[in-house]
């Protein structure tokens, strides 16, 4: 509920890790049940690591920083265009 996914969320998951479901009834998106089966599994800890995010959801904005293929896009586009107006001035 704190807006972020790190290591807390993780310590959680630790810590309820019940694969069985025993505590099926006190399992809860706190306690790291949070694709709320009933159980707290490996399903739960990939929901987590693909989530992991321990600066927060809130950063949209200046200050996110772009995806490492948005360089190599950019990259291979400013090549192409310097291809193609070597072609054009005949160099």
């Amino acid at each position: 509920g704190d807006m972020d996914v790190d290591i807390t969320d993780f310590n959680s998951l630790a810590n309820g890790f019940d694969p069985s479901g025993d505590n099926a009834g006190s399992n809860n998106w706190m306690t790291a049940d949070f694709d709320a089966d009933g159980d707290v599994d490996i399903t739960d800890f990939n929901g987590l690591a693909n989530n992991f995010a321990p600066g927060g959801y809130a950063g949209e904005g200046p200050g996110q920083v772009p995806e490492p293929t948005a360089w190599v896009l950019i990259a291979l586009g400013t090549l192409g265009m310097g291809t193609v107006v070597r072609r054009r001035s005949g160099k």
